[in-house]
């Protein structure tokens, strides 16, 4: 076992820090099989970036489906218009329509969260939630986790991903590090059903 501080790093994540080039290598290539990262998060199984067949939130497989086909499927919904609730703020997930009415609220000063994207600055840069304060890779996690724990004890921090599988591991793990609240985008950016921003990340 690897540990970071205090914490034990599970063999999924293990592998995860230590892959992220060929990660890199093999996010183009279409592929209808599960992969090695294929895990449970939320009672909903999702797989890792390295597919692009993975289970969507509502549980169907969606094989060969495209990062768009996906963002404009039915079973979503926006949350435009949406009235946010505190208590999602103390809870363990939120999904995409949730997360939009947040973010609404919170561009009228109503509430108040970080959003990070824990992908890669590559994968920031093909497409983003507007809104997102901060991009920290999964597979430097060594070098922010702690800084980050320290840094936002006050304030709730919403993690997302591509599909919610790296959110699901990192979640567990900031948590037992000290953070009272740390919540998992449900399904991931490829959940969402509002705009996107493309480019790189700025400090």
């Amino acid at each position: 076992m690897e540990k970071f501080g205090d914490i034990i790093l599970g063999k999924r994540l293990r592998t995860h820090l230590k892959d992220s080039e060929s990660a890199k290598r093999t996010e183009k290539r279409p592929c209808s099989g599960r992969s090695r990262f294929d895990g449970a998060v939320g009672g909903t199984e999702i797989a890792d970036n390295r597919n692009e067949g993975f289970f969507f939130p509502s549980g169907v497989y969606n094989a060969g489906k495209t990062f768009r086909d996906l963002r404009s499927d039915p079973a979503t919904k926006g949350g435009e218009g949406m009235r946010w609730s505190e208590s999602w703020l103390e809870g363990e997930a939120v999904d995409s329509a949730q997360l939009e009415a947040l973010l609404n609220a919170r561009e009228k000063g109503e509430a108040d969260f970080l959003l990070v994207d824990v992908r890669e600055p590559w994968e920031y840069e093909m497409g983003h939630i507007p809104g997102v304060d901060l991009l920290r890779p999964t597979t430097a996690f060594r070098r922010w986790a702690k800084e980050l724990v320290a840094q936002t004890q006050d304030r709730p921090v919403i993690l997302t991903c591509r599909t919610a599988n790296r959110t699901g591991m990192l979640q567990p793990l900031l948590r037992r590090m000290g953070h009272p609240r740390i919540i998992n985008h449900t399904g991931g950016i490829v959940a969402w059903t509002g705009p996107l921003e493309t480019g790189g990340y700025e400090e």
